[in-house]
């Protein structure tokens, strides 16, 4: 999904841990919480969020609210 002119890629499970990458020209950026396995490789340092980070990002970038609600699923 494009957005900003950058192109978002993410993968959200709240049990699991989460992950969003976002491609702003040859730079890929990683944000994951702790959980999260099976991630992309980014060519920047990885940017470890806590859930309420990864909500935050997720809104900045209108990414939706089934999105949003995952974040916080329990067991």
């Amino acid at each position: 999904m494009k957005k900003f002119g950058k192109e978002l890629s993410f993968k959200i499970d709240g049990i699991n841990g989460s992950w969003l990458m976002v491609k702003d020209g040859g730079l890929k950026y990683l944000h994951l919480t702790s959980k999260a396995s099976n991630t992309p490789t980014p060519n920047t340092p990885p940017i470890y969020v806590n859930r309420k980070g990864m909500w935050d990002l997720l809104v900045h970038f209108r990414c939706g609210s089934k999105y949003l609600k995952e974040i916080y699923r329990k067991k």
